[in-house]
């Protein structure tokens, strides 16, 4: 039988809390408001068999004038009047928030929950309270030209409909459009559409056409590392994702896993170059690469553009018997070498650790940074936000987690170790609505998600390392 795994809840500054003591400690009313609001509260007492205090909140009236009071008495904390605190606005702000964790991930968007429109009457209020930036999500909206200064930014590419009879200029009226699709349907052009630089900007619309506002790209993933570093062919002709910029493949090409030749090549594999030998790892974010040579034990940039290649002044440490895993983002380097994870900018001016007990296995996703720890008692998969350091835990095992990814919203990992018997599960990026996709099957050597599907890779001899590994499916669409 699978093993349930219990989530923490986090309280202020980041502190996560396990038991019914640690709640009392660092309690937050704020936040086990928010706990109580989303259901989470009952399921973290019920999960540790806290039934007395289980059945005593479930038994509140929300509605009620002395609730707040009630809840702090049955955690037998001191009640400090609140009436900021909306049980209604956060009920409904928890609901917001469940339907946004649907389309994005994006901790910097769902913080700004209170400036997504979901509909055009929404988007009508959030302009009356003359809120900007404003996040519309997955529907068609009108925007009102009279209505200047402002930005709207798309959350899953939503359309936006513009009608006017004459020419406007977007930019003098300082409207600026992001990961949006424009619809005019009037007869006038839409001129100097303002996007984010980073983004491609097309100066005038064309009458009765589509522009898609973000920038063109052509099979970029997800922003992974485009070199897994798997020490096991069988796995990395799996796993190993090449994103590409203006139709330009990046690969790795050889026998030997420490040393090959990092090839640049058109998308029809046409056109082939070198561009560095005795490479390990490379990592890729849209058009700068950056790879680690073994033979002098440096980190490249390298530019597609330009085709030009700087030695990064940075030093990476102790690398005698392992190659670093390197990863790129839109600002950092990520590199991981004996459990430490460290960040450089793009040119190597600083170089600072950003975690120090990692397993290795990392995922990225924007902003935030994914990967495990393991100590004698428990592991844990954790975040860390790259641009603060800020680290929180997501969620404890006892056992051992072998591998994991992150996909649609949603973590699938490989938990086990007593008699080498493990479970897939899949959980919410907060750790919550765990559940089993699969139990009791062999040690899990890696776990890959895409196009609705889970790879997961297992050992073909139970006991053998070196017999190789079985490619094993699950549709995400069946579970």
């Amino acid at each position: 039988m699978a093993k349930k795994i219990k989530f923490p809840l986090e309280m202020e500054n980041g502190v996560m809390v396990r038991t019914l003591e640690q709640l009392k400690d660092d309690f937050s009313l704020e936040k086990v408001l928010n706990y109580y609001a989303s259901g989470k509260l009952i399921t973290w007492l019920n999960d540790r068999y806290y039934e007395d205090e289980a059945m005593q909140v479930e038994k509140l009236n929300s509605s009620s004038a002395d609730f707040k009071q009630k809840l702090c008495e049955i955690f037998d904390v001191e009640y400090i009047a609140d009436d900021e605190i909306d049980m209604e606005i956060l009920e409904q702000r928890n609901i917001k928030i469940s339907k946004l964790k649907q389309f994005t991930e994006d901790e910097s968007i769902i913080k700004n929950v209170d400036s997504v429109a979901f509909n055009q009457e929404e988007l009508a209020d959030l302009l009356d309270e003359d809120i900007t930036p404003i996040y519309l999500c997955s529907e068609e909206f009108t925007i009102p030209i009279s209505k200047e200064n402002v930005t709207y930014i798309g959350v899953n590419n939503p359309i936006i409909n513009i009608n006017s009879q004459e020419d406007i200029d977007l930019r003098k009226k300082n409207i600026t459009i992001s990961n949006i699709k424009i619809k005019n349907k009037g007869k006038g052009k839409i001129l100097g559409v303002s996007i984010k630089e980073e983004e491609n900007n097309n100066n005038v619309v064309n009458d009765h056409n589509y522009l898609d506002s973000t920038l063109v790209r052509l099979n970029y993933g997800d922003n992974k590392n485009s070199d897994e570093n798997s020490k096991d062919d069988e796995i990395n002709e799996k796993i190993v994702r090449n994103n590409s910029f203006d139709n330009i493949l990046i690969g790795l090409s050889g026998d030997n896993q420490l040393a090959r030749d990092l090839i640049q090549s058109d998308v029809d594999g046409k056109n082939k170059k070198k561009i560095a030998e005795s490479v390990s790892t490379f990592a890729r974010y849209e058009g700068t690469v950056f790879y680690y040579t073994n033979y002098d034990r440096k980190i490249y940039k390298y530019d597609i553009e330009t085709s030009k290649t700087q030695l990064l002044n940075i030093d990476i440490g102790n690398t005698t018997f392992h190659s670093p895993h390197l990863y790129a983002t839109k600002s950092f380097i990520i590199w991981e070498i004996g459990g430490n994870i460290y960040r450089a900018d793009y040119d190597g001016d600083f170089k600072e650790e950003i975690s120090g007990d990692s397993s290795g296995k990392i995922r990225i996703k924007d902003h935030l940074l994914y990967s495990i720890s393991q100590s004698r008692l428990e592991t844990s998969i954790y975040k860390v936000d790259l641009n603060t350091k800020r680290r929180s835990t997501i969620l404890c095992v006892r056992d051992d987690i072998s591998a994991f990814d992150i996909y649609n919203n949603k973590i699938y990992f490989a938990e086990g170790g007593q008699c080498d018997i493990y479970c897939i599960y899949e959980c919410d990026l907060d750790g919550g609505s765990i559940r089993t996709l699969k139990d009791h099957i062999s040690i899990v050597k890696e776990i890959k998600c895409e196009f609705n599907n889970l790879t997961y890779f297992t050992n073909k001899e139970k006991w053998n390392f070196f017999a190789g590994y079985i490619e094993n499916t699950i549709s995400l669409d069946n579970v």
